[in-house]
């Protein structure tokens, strides 16, 4: 949400999603008359018949109570996440004076970035919160109390389209780049400028990836077929994760008989 000021201000509210490049791309915006929860209801419901009544799978916010009954409201099966990025910083911002904050910021990114399973997570986070002293900082707890909608642990089964990961946590960038306080008019003055800039950037992927021809890296027939089938940047990650499944993979002889050796994979 954002604010755009003509005498009074007026929230600015904006449905991002993710395109087949992971580019940002808008599905919708609203200018509404305040940020209550009977607002957002109207507005989502509004949004939802407007998507041909396909609700998200999952919705990225920051921290708001009314936005999230709302949420809740109108779409229940989807899951509301907090944008990690964005927890991070209010987390550092939010505990005060430490007498060592590089060496807390260190044992926090080890925390959340480290931890691949659920209890080493919460191992990580016991032994960091003891070894600060922190344990009674209530802005914290909070925080850890909803660590389901923020912490990777909890978010393998959750779809976010790489909206954010390990690899991606710098700050969110606003679809509409301008100073908070424009006013109205002068917003719907540049809002078709900006729509086109991002019409013009797909339009210009779409044909990079018509005419690339991606280079292999496996002999696997599926990453020739996935090649014609995604975009540069979905088939770039795809093949990230091609190249690492061997890590994956353990091969254990169980025994031999005669010629047959039996292995487990």
């Amino acid at each position: 949400t954002t604010w755009l000021s003509d005498k009074y201000e007026v929230p600015l509210v904006a449905f991002v999603g993710i395109n087949h490049h992971g580019q940002s791309i808008l599905l919708g915006c609203a200018l509404v008359a305040d940020d209550t929860v009977e607002t957002y209801v109207w507005l989502f419901r509004a949004w939802l018949t407007c998507m041909s009544g396909r609700p998200p799978q999952t919705i990225v916010t920051d921290r708001c109570n009314t936005m999230q009954s709302a949420i809740f409201d109108v779409f229940p099966r989807a899951h509301n996440c907090f944008y990690l990025p964005h927890v991070m910083q209010s987390i550092i911002l939010n505990l005060g004076q430490l007498q060592d904050p590089m060496t807390f910021r260190s044992a926090l990114n080890s925390t959340v970035y480290g931890s691949l399973k659920l209890d080493e997570f919460e191992t990580s986070w016991e032994n960091m919160i003891e070894q600060f002293g922190i344990r009674d900082h209530e802005w914290l707890q909070l925080w850890y109390e909803d660590r389901d909608k923020w912490a990777l642990p909890y978010l393998k089964d959750t779809f976010l389209a790489g909206f954010f990961s390990v690899q991606r946590s710098e700050p969110l960038v606003p679809f509409f780049k301008f100073h908070e306080q424009i006013s109205v008019r002068e917003f719907f003055d540049i809002y078709d400028v900006i729509m086109q800039k991002k019409y013009q950037k797909e339009a210009r992927q779409d044909i990079e990836c018509s005419e690339s021809n991606p280079s292999l890296r496996t002999r696997c027939y599926y990453e020739l077929q996935l090649s014609k089938l995604y975009t540069i940047e979905i088939f770039e990650k795809f093949q990230a994760e091609v190249e690492m499944m061997p890590c994956c993979f353990s091969i254990g002889q169980v025994h031999a008989t005669g010629p047959v050796i039996t292995y487990i994979v």
